[in-house]
């Protein structure tokens, strides 16, 4: 998650950031609003830390949060009953 100091800088470094984080971008999340969500797939948790580091250090950033998760598993099965469920009431 990045949030800027201003709309404006947000406009110059969402792309400049979209281009550095290129061989690990899953997903952007760049609407209106700050902050800007970058969700990352990385095996190597000092290039996370790289990586962090050299957002903070872009004029215009004013803060970073970086989070990790080790495993995820959706159960998506559990979802779509609930979901066809719903649709017979």
């Amino acid at each position: 998650m990045v949030s800027y100091d201003n709309k404006e800088n947000r406009e110059v470094l969402d792309p400049k950031i979209i281009a550095h984080l290129d061989d690990f971008l899953i997903v952007a999340g760049l609407g209106d609003k700050e902050p800007s969500f970058f969700v990352l797939v990385i095996t190597n948790i000092s290039k996370a830390e790289e990586l962090m580091h050299w957002i903070e250090g872009r004029r215009g950033v004013e803060k970073v949060r970086l989070d990790i998760l080790q495993d995820r598993m959706e159960r998506y099965d559990s979802y779509y009953s609930l979901v066809e469920e719903r649709m017979r009431e």
